[in-house]
């Protein structure tokens, strides 16, 4: 019971610990005792009439099987009431704090919604593992019912159980719209279940902008590192890192710069281990975070690392069990390295997989080793009633074109009614590939129509191979038109649309400065096109090789790493690691070339013989 100062008072001696626990019961995993066995164990210890000390008090918490304690107080004070609170950890006897609140009599029950964010702050800090953690000058909503929606969205979100975290933090937003950090999260949410590109992700992280104003300092800073990677601007590897520098021991920190690295590694120019490095770091500071594991996961199955993935998996496992994407990487995992019968098991629970997820299983096994399970997974897949033509067409074209069997793939694309979008995109892949297509099937495929609307990238690729044909004058007309449009989208303040028109007017630049044999101009412009983020990988290749020309394999491998195993890249990697002398790298890449291209189309085996000659010859060197 509270203490009070005055009779008029008496009816909160109960009624104020009452209130306080019905608000905070099954608050970011708070469990209130129930105040009868609290008042039970209270009147077996002390006689009517007296009070406590805070010895006897702790230990009718401790015998009512408490893990925090409150001792509090209602005072009249002129005109208002003041109620306040102390918390203690009653295992230890150790203050979390106190807490109090000033109000009118006839406002206490705001008073009581005010005191139990305050109450439940001081807890929450303390990080108990049960526990949602959370800091409390980041809540900035004085309505509990957001409080608590948002605490049940931060518990599945931190086990990255993201849709269910989705209803909780909606319900967050339309108990207290200007709640910046729920807006955050839902985007984060969004981004997770959908993609960082989805209209609804954008649209809440703008949300949040608006309100971040209202954060402290190393909150906005932190929500600042969030809305740039999400928004591809190009200051979000800078405030990423500057965040880790200014905040060291922060793991949201660590895990932002680890997503900036991972999603916009052309603009970082970070590698895999400078990526995994900053997410380990991340779960070292906080283990129980599980979206921090979610991208070394990734990267593990990006190059077929087994053990890595095991390591990384029995974690992850233990964080996210039940969730939709623990169910996804237990079953890549299995489908990648187990056994003939794990597969064959991972391949029937694949059903059992949203369909979202199932398309994210085939993605994540397109390393050059394991082309031949994801070909057993679009196979499998295509029992699935809810796949539909255009799906299927899609995974079967790209499972063949990775495998270099692109007659197929053209076939294949051509008889499953793929969608314009996936067309175009598999032809853009094949041309700057250089592999051999009937040169007709170019021109259809990239000439912009009448629907194109400008720009596009059809427009961009026609750009491209206007320059490397030499025709100048429609190169100059469609600068011209692309300056027009960048005033114009600048003038509306459509920023994202200008930034990748902009980009694309510098890859038009120095693609035409490349062609020209104006080397050291073309490295400038197409090294500032890619740390801008906005421009296409095919750009890294022909960096590549300006560096190369001009003598820089160092630097070239800064580019090539970049991309993750192909084996249309495997004999220039192969030909830069054996240049500055990794001969296991090289072994590596030119590997992706014999594991992904063994039956591949009649003219991509020059490649193969020159891959197994090059192996050959590498393994010769180290025997001798």
């Amino acid at each position: 019971p509270f203490s009070v100062n005055e009779p008029t008072l008496d009816r909160w001696r109960e009624g104020m610990p009452d209130l306080l626990a019905t608000n905070l019961d099954g608050v970011g995993g708070l469990r209130a005792i129930d105040s009868r066995t609290v008042l039970s164990r209270w009147r077996q210890q002390v006689p009517d009439g007296e009070s406590a000390d805070l010895p006897t008090a702790l230990d009718v918490a401790r015998r009512s099987g408490a893990t925090y304690g409150l001792v509090g107080s209602v005072v009249s004070s002129g005109t208002d009431m003041r109620v306040s609170a102390d918390v203690y950890d009653v295992g230890s006897g150790q203050s979390l704090g106190q807490k109090q609140v000033n109000g009118p009599p006839d406002s206490v029950f705001a008073l009581v919604d005010r005191l139990s964010i305050e109450v439940l702050g001081l807890i929450l800090e303390e990080g108990a593992p049960s526990l949602v953690s959370v800091d409390l000058a980041s809540i900035t909503t004085a309505s509990l019912p957001a409080l608590r929606s948002y605490l049940e969205g931060e518990a599945a979100f931190r086990r990255s159980d993201f849709e269910r975290a989705i209803p909780a933090y909606e319900a967050a937003i339309d108990a207290d719209s200007s709640f910046a950090l729920a807006h955050y999260r839902l985007g984060e949410a969004r981004g997770w279940t959908e993609s960082m590109e989805s209209g609804r992700a954008r649209e809440h992280m703008g949300n949040a902008a608006r309100f971040a104003d209202r954060l402290p300092a190393r909150d906005r800073e932190l929500a600042a590192v969030l809305g740039a990677y999400y928004m591809g601007d190009p200051a979000a590897t800078r405030l990423a890192r500057e965040a880790t520098q200014k905040y060291p021991d922060d793991p949201q920190a660590w895990y932002l710069l680890g997503e900036v690295y991972f999603h916009l590694p052309f603009q970082s120019l970070a590698s895999r281990t400078e990526s995994d490095d900053a997410f380990v770091r991340a779960t070292r500071l906080d283990p129980s975070f599980a979206p921090a594991y979610i991208h070394l996961l990734d990267n593990a199955f990006s190059y077929a690392d087994s053990a890595a993935a095991a390591e990384v998996l029995a974690r992850y496992d233990r964080l996210a069990e039940g969730s939709q994407y623990d169910a996804l990487y237990g079953t890549v995992f299995r489908l990648a390295f187990a056994d003939s019968a794990g597969r064959r098991s991972a391949l029937a629970a694949l059903d059992t997989l949203p369909l979202a997820h199932a398309r994210r299983a085939v993605h994540m096994l397109r390393h050059p080793r394991l082309l031949g399970v994801q070909t057993d997974v679009v196979r499998s897949l295509e029992r699935r009633p809810d796949a539909s033509a255009d799906l299927l067409g899609e995974w079967r074209t790209r499972n063949l074109a990775q495998r270099g069997r692109f007659q197929e793939a053209f076939a294949a694309m051509e008889l499953s009614g793929l969608g314009p979008a996936e067309r175009f995109d598999m032809m853009t892949i094949i041309y700057f590939n250089g592999f051999p297509i009937d040169s007709g099937a170019y021109e259809r495929e990239f000439a912009p129509g009448p629907s194109d609307s400008f720009p596009s990238v059809k427009h961009f690729v026609a750009a491209i191979r206007a320059v490397e044909a030499g025709r100048w004058p429609e190169v100059g007309a469609m600068g011209q038109r692309l300056d027009e449009a960048l005033t114009a989208m600048r003038a509306r303040g459509d920023s994202i649309p200008a930034r990748m028109i902009e980009a694309s007017s510098r890859v038009i630049d120095g693609r035409t400065a490349m062609v020209r044999g104006r080397d050291e101009e073309a490295l400038r412009i197409l090294q500032a096109a890619v740390q801008e983020g906005a421009a296409p990988p095919l750009v890294l290749g022909w960096i590549m090789d300006l560096l190369v020309e001009t003598g820089r394999p160092d630097e070239a491998l800064l580019y090539g790493r970049l991309l993750t195993p192909d084996p249309s890249m495997g004999l220039r990697m192969g030909r830069l690691y054996e240049e500055v002398g990794d001969r296991e790298k090289a072994l590596e890449a030119y590997a992706w070339v014999t594991q992904a291209w063994a039956g591949a189309d009649p003219t991509l085996q020059p490649r193969v013989a020159e891959a197994r000659q090059a192996i050959a010859r590498l393994r010769g060197l180290q025997l001798g």
